[in-house]
């Protein structure tokens, strides 16, 4: 993906909710920005909080 741009991961999570960090075990990988930080919300929580799904 080439710098300066945005993409939008989408993952279903089971049990767990919060924050989390993702990472790349690479290290000059994670100081690229293949480190950051996630917010895993409920279902119910993640409509209008930032979401780009439609319904």
């Amino acid at each position: 993906m080439p710098m300066g741009k945005q993409v939008t991961i989408r993952q279903t999570y089971r049990q767990w909710t919060g924050k989390i960090v993702y990472h790349c075990h690479i290290l000059p990988h994670e100081d690229t920005g293949m480190m950051q930080n996630m917010l895993i919300l409920d279902p119910a929580q993640a409509r209008g909080h930032g979401t780009h799904e439609k319904g």
